[in-house]
């Protein structure tokens, strides 16, 4: 009896052990591998994040969806698998998302966005969808955080590529010279 014990402890040590080697989250497999690429395809549910299938919005069902031309997401599992944080104030209906000392707000409705403390006008509205879920312009959220985002038309597939290897600098405001002077 004491070696049954002895023996299914050891196997209950191996097995802890060995979980998180086979069962890491996209935010831990973002922290091993610092380069991200994330693929998802409008209306479906699914992405690929380095290769992985995982739900965009687990149990829910929620797609990548265009309005007015502009694509938009539930975006916490896509901030996640870069390796950011995203929290949700319910009273001001604000998101905010924060990566690599880089902080974008949003608010439900508003064409105003704060990213870094500078204010930026979007396109489009973030909008709470008819399941309750808060969707957000994607292309305006990643490539604020320095992501490269393309978009293939005809598939409907947008890829994010985020990381050391293919990061890009936030959209600068647009800053005039006063070339009037002599030179």
């Amino acid at each position: 009896m004491k070696r049954t014990l002895l023996l299914l402890s050891g196997l209950l040590i191996l097995m802890v052990w060995l979980l998180p080697a086979g069962g890491l989250s996209s935010q831990a497999q973002a922290a091993d591998d610092p380069n991200v690429t994330i693929i998802l395809q409008v209306g479906q549910p699914n992405s690929s994040v380095n290769g992985v299938d995982q739900e965009i919005d687990p149990g829910m069902g929620t797609a990548p969806v265009i309005v007015n031309g502009r694509t938009f997401v539930p975006i916490r599992s896509i901030i996640e698998s870069m390796g950011g944080t995203i929290s949700w104030n319910g009273q001001e209906q604000k998101v905010s998302i924060s990566l690599n000392n880089n902080i974008i707000e949003l608010t439900i409705g508003s064409l105003q966005a704060s990213v870094n403390g500078d204010t930026k006008t979007l396109e489009a509205a973030p909008f709470i969808s008819s399941t309750g879920r808060t969707m957000l312009p994607l292309r305006f959220i990643t490539e604020n955080l320095g992501s490269e985002v393309a978009w293939d038309g005809p598939t409907q597939t947008i890829t994010i590529e985020y990381g050391p290897d293919n990061i890009t600098p936030p959209p600068a405001a647009v800053e005039t010279a006063d070339f009037s002077g002599t030179w």
